[in-house]
């Protein structure tokens, strides 16, 4: 958002400024979202496989 805020700073009147602030901030989140929301999803399921591997491991002893 600061970046953004330097880009713009003397060309846009500050409602145009902050408009396009928001919008690049909120576009950049959803594609961080969609990006990282895969990987979480990969990593929760392999800490429950793990989970699962060391319950069948405990029971086994």
């Amino acid at each position: 958002m600061l970046a953004c805020n330097k880009v713009w700073k003397d060309t846009l009147s500050s409602d145009d400024m902050l408009y396009k602030c928001y919008t690049a901030a909120g576009i950049y989140q959803l594609a961080v979202e969609k990006k990282v929301a895969p990987l979480s999803k990969q990593l929760n399921e392999r800490q429950q496989k793990n989970r699962d591997r060391y319950k069948i491991m405990y029971i086994k002893k």
